[in-house]
């Protein structure tokens, strides 16, 4: 939810008109994935997991450290987007800490395995023409495709990171801003 624009809080800080407040709690199915969606409204007004460079006004750190995880998995799926991003360089990353004390870097790179969060299904030209148009990037999926209260089209996508260790049990997952004036929000992690 963004209840007001510039004022360095909300979805990106747009106002109420330009957020996914339209969608809805619960379930989320992507193909054969299942994304459970937090409700903010049971859960502290909070629905989502946001980090943004130091340089971007909002009210949000750089980092998000210690979000639970405790289980083995094979893989971890993250529903992510950003706002923009220098196209194929990094804008953030994810560390996974292990149990035994170890941890394993994901990148996060624009436009490779995160893609804008605003969705022009048209893309016909430029850095995005040959792929994007269809919901594809190298490394994610389109996972959901809605629209603002302002009818500005919207997405999720979907990124599935393979598990280098899973043998070992994921403790926590740190989310981390990595080039100013970009900003990522994982509107949940799945484990695969």
């Amino acid at each position: 939810r963004d209840d007001a624009p510039d004022d360095g809080a909300g979805w990106f800080d747009y106002g109420k008109a330009a957020d996914m407040s339209t969608l809805a709690a619960g379930e989320l199915t992507y193909k054969d994935l299942r994304f459970e969606i937090v409700d903010e409204k049971t859960n502290s007004g909070k629905g989502t997991v946001m980090v943004a460079t130091p340089d971007v006004k909002a009210r949000v750190g750089q980092k998000v450290e210690g979000i639970p995880v405790n289980t083995k998995a094979k893989s971890l799926i993250f529903l992510h987007i950003a706002t923009e991003g220098p196209h194929i360089k990094p804008i953030g990353r994810y560390v996974v800490h292990y149990d035994d004390g170890t941890t394993a870097n994901v990148p996060i790179v624009y436009a490779q395995n995160i893609g804008p969060w605003l969705y022009q299904k048209g893309y016909t030209s430029g850095f995005y023409g040959g792929f994007y148009g269809h919901g594809y990037l190298s490394e994610s999926r389109l996972a959901y495709v809605g629209a603002t209260k302002g009818g500005e089209r919207v997405a999720l996508q979907s990124y599935e990171w393979v598990n280098p260790h899973p043998e070992r049990t994921i403790d926590t997952i740190d989310m981390i801003a990595a080039d100013p004036g970009s900003r990522k929000y994982a509107r949940k992690i799945r484990i695969a």
